[in-house]
Parts: C-alpha cells; sequence; structure tokens
C-alpha cells in the first residue's frame, strides 16, 4: 500500500546521481566560546550566534540549574552541553573526513540547544507567575510580545538590508 510513496523514488534514485552537501572547512567555520559570546552583542545576521536573549538565559541557567528538580536540572545541562557543542572545544577540524561532515557546520546544533533553552525558560516563568501578584503575571506575557513584535521588525529590516527586493508600497 505505501508502494506509491516508496516505488517513485526508488525509480528516480536509480537514475539520478544524489550527491552529499558540499562540505564546509570545521576549522574555519566553528567559533570560539568566547567570539560566540562576543558576537552575541552584534547585530550580524550573517553568522551563527546565540543573542542577548539566549546568553542571558545561559547565565540564568548557571545560576539556577543546581536548584532545579532532577528534570529541569537534565534539561539545563543538556543545553548547556550542546553550546559547548558549537564551539572549538570539541575538535570539529578532526571530524572533517568522516561521515559527521554530513552536519556541514557545527552551528546546526543552535536550533536544538534554543529549543532547550525555551523549555527551561518556560519553566522558570511558571515558577515565577506562581509567586508573583495578579498584575506582575501579565509581566512574561508583555514580554513576549515586545519580543516578538522585536524580532518581526528586526526580520523585515533584515529582508529589505539582504535582498534586492524594493519594499511594497501601497498608496
Amino acid at each position: 500500500m505505501t508502494m506509491a510513496y516508496w516505488g517513485p523514488m526508488l525509480e528516480q534514485k536509480r537514475f539520478q546521481t544524489i550527491n552529499m552537501p558540499q562540505p564546509f572547512d570545521f576549522k574555519q567555520v566553528t567559533k570560539s566560546l568566547e567570539q560566540l559570546i562576543r558576537y552575541s552583542f552584534s547585530l550580524d545576521f550573517r553568522t551563527y550566534t546565540i543573542g542577548i536573549v539566549f546568553l542571558s538565559t545561559v547565565v540564568i541557567i548557571l545560576m539556577t540549574v543546581w536548584l532545579e528538580k532532577i528534570l529541569y536540572r537534565t534539561i539545563g545541562i543538556i543545553s548547556l552541553v550542546i553550546l559547548i557543542m558549537t564551539t572549538t572545544v570539541i575538535p570539529w577540524w578532526a571530524l572533517q573526513q568522516t561521515p559527521v561532515s554530513i552536519i556541514q557546520y557545527p552551528g546546526r546544533f543552535l536550533n536544538i540547544f534554543c529549543f532547550f533553552v525555551a523549555l527551561y525558560l518556560a519553566h522558570l516563568c511558571s515558577v515565577g507567575a506562581k509567586y508573583m501578584g495578579k498584575f506582575w503575571r501579565l509581566v512574561p506575557s508583555l514580554v513576549i510580545i515586545i519580543l516578538m513584535i522585536t524580532l518581526i521588525s528586526g526580520a523585515r529590516i533584515l529582508w529589505h538590508a539582504q535582498t534586492s527586493v524594493p519594499p511594497l508600497n501601497y498608496q
């Protein structure tokens, strides 16, 4: 019953060569931990960084990870390990000629890092909301709205800065 899905794929694979993605030089594209932190304060979107929000969350994780229950302690430690995996602490250039090179560059692990940091940050917000008054419970929602507005406006600026597409004028 599933042959309709995998049959055409096998037929295409038989007649078309499939190549591996172009490998990057790991030694050139990997940043040190100091560079990753320093570039977090810049607005250069052409390179991978963690940004100011996640950098401050990493500081919060370092301060609170040992006070949490085992689940959130594990999430915090995993996020820190994944952050370290994106740096030159791991000798990525030694893995250049291995199957690991299919990841193309270690900055791809920052997506996983962002996921675990978001889980930890959501937990901290929920713990903080328990101890706040009714007015202060709205503060995390307001912060999220402000961050979304900033993200959307930053994306619009980035789109117009890196493309030659002129913005639409509705007049």
